[in-house]
């Protein structure tokens, strides 16, 4: 049965003052917002290059991280299936990493007798873990334990940890391209300090009292930052944001590979490896950015996807082949991280 809406004197008068709320709420909207972004209350003016309120040039800024972590060198298992005839399925279990939270903190200054240049600082931090695990097809194959004697499990769980510090400093300068279009070229120096654990336990099969591969990586890199950061302004305090830096980072990596029986912790075997090298790392963002100035503070957030890759970044030490004896290699493999970033800053 379909009743006809009865329009009460209760419910007009509310939607008179709906109307009349919503047009006010539009005349507040126009006088603050709308207007060719000159005598706007929430927009700087056009290519703005100083963060200068109240005779302070501070800037410091706060960004939530949540990146997904991005490897193809994790795997910790061969899963083979011999259930058909004539043919042998293998299948390679990996751990997939799960998206971590983060945080960046920065401070910037404005240098004295230079009004486009300024000085900023910033330290970058996430960490987290993933666990996966494998159950036989028919056995596993243990991929981060010696070959001799031909050892399959039945099951296998694998953990991979991270913990990620970056320190950057770099000396900024800015210029207009167009009227509503900035230019940050930046140039510095960074710091990198990365670990990393790979974990697996194998148990069953011809190892029923379980055997422990611990892997772990210290990465620590220091090197060189050159980049720029572009801004657009849009209107009604809007813009498009981007940024890219390359880095070229001096680094020693400390590798140790360990096989451990789970019941008593005695270690079986041990590689322990470490290497200088030079590592390029890579980082992207594209976003859009609010600005708007509240008293003597210009308040700017932003929102964007955000993309680091190290070159090299993953260097385990792997058994070689099953036809060799403890026969170590490294496994030379990128590291990416990245995903959403949602940032605020506050300019005094």
């Amino acid at each position: 049965m379909i009743h006809k809406m009865r329009f009460t004197p209760p419910l007009l008068i509310f939607g008179v003052l709906l109307i009349n709320t919503l047009a006010a709420a539009e005349s507040d909207f126009n006088t603050y917002f709308k207007g060719e972004c000159e005598d706007n209350y929430c927009s700087p003016p056009p290519c703005q290059l100083k963060n200068t309120f109240c005779g302070v040039d501070v800037l410091f800024s706060a960004e939530y991280l949540y990146w997904q972590i991005r490897s193809d060198e994790l795997p910790y298992a061969l899963n083979v299936d011999t259930s058909e005839v004539d043919l042998q399925a293998t299948t390679v279990e990996r751990i997939k990493p799960d998206a971590e939270s983060g945080l960046r903190i920065g401070l910037s200054t404005q240098l004295p007798n230079c009004e486009s240049c300024s000085l900023s600082a910033a330290w970058t931090h996430l960490s987290g873990s993933s666990k996966e695990s494998a159950t036989e097809e028919s056995f596993l194959l243990p991929i981060w334990l010696s070959p001799v004697g031909n050892p399959f499990a039945d099951t296998a769980d694998a953990e991979y940890k991270i913990n990620l510090n970056i320190a950057d400093i770099s000396l900024v300068r800015s210029d207009c391209l167009w009227d509503k279009t900035t230019l940050h070229t930046s140039i510095g120096v960074r710091g990198v300090w990365l670990g990393q654990d790979l974990d697996v336990s194998y148990l069953g099969g011809n190892i029923s009292a379980g055997l422990d591969a611990k892997n772990s990586i210290d990465f620590c890199g220091w090197g060189l930052r050159a980049g720029a950061l572009t801004k657009c302004e849009i209107c009604y305090g809007f813009s498009f944001v981007g940024w890219s830096y390359v880095d070229l980072l001096w680094t020693k990596i400390d590798v140790l590979q360990q096989t451990v029986r789970p019941t008593n912790n005695q270690v079986r075997d041990s590689i322990k490896d470490s290497l200088h090298t030079i590592t390029p790392m890579f980082e992207l963002f594209l976003g859009l950015s609010w600005s708007c100035k509240l008293s003597c503070a210009d308040v700017t957030t932003r929102i964007g996807w955000e993309q680091q890759y190290f070159v090299n970044g993953i260097q385990f030490n792997q058994y070689s082949s099953r036809n060799d004896d403890d026969v170590s290699v490294h496994q030379n493999g990128g590291l990416g991280l990245g995903g959403l970033t949602v940032g605020l800053a506050v300019g005094f």
